[in-house]
């Protein structure tokens, strides 16, 4: 009888060695997926995340204080798929085609010399970052951008928004 008890206990051992070793390999398994689709998918958001800021290019909006990120997020972005905050100081705009960020910041040393030739009291500067120029043009045209605001587009010129429209935007697209 007690040989008989302590087969059955080893078969029960055995079996729940066996049951137990079993679904480990299975969670392992699961895990081991999960890891390698998580991998795959960083490594392919990393790559598409690369590719964007690679095509990101920009221009710098300079204005008195009336220009902030809540006038631009009041304006009526057509065509945006969405509007939306990053961060305090970060408005993005997000069309078929491309994003544009809206920076704005008040550190304004990279016009110093400058400055004192604008027409107003310099307070903050937005860079526009952007994909598609397109997207830019068609902002800067829209009948509620502040018209009284200078366009640094990345070469050292100031020049009034009108200017620079009608000098054709010096972008590429």
């Amino acid at each position: 009888m007690k040989t008989m008890i302590w087969m059955r206990l080893n078969f029960e051992l055995v079996y729940h060695l066996i049951y137990t070793t079993i679904l480990l390999h299975c969670l392992l398994t699961i895990i081991q997926d999960c890891v390698t689709i998580a991998v795959v998918n960083i490594a392919a958001m990393r790559k598409q995340y690369e590719g964007c800021k690679a095509n990101m290019k920009w221009i710098s909006i300079i204005s008195d204080r009336n220009l902030t990120l809540a006038s631009i997020l009041k304006m009526n972005h057509t065509g945006a798929v969405r509007t939306y905050n990053v961060s305090d100081d970060r408005f993005g705009v997000e069309y078929p085609d491309g994003h544009l960020f809206f920076d704005f910041d008040t550190d304004l040393s990279d016009w110093q010399d400058e400055l004192e030739k604008l027409p107003f009291k310099v307070e903050a500067v937005i860079t526009l970052v952007y994909q598609n120029a397109v997207n830019v043009r068609h902002v800067l045209t829209q009948p509620d951008f502040p018209q009284d605001v200078y366009v640094d587009n990345d070469f050292g010129v100031l020049l009034p928004l009108q200017d620079y429209i009608e000098a054709g935007m010096p972008m590429e697209g």
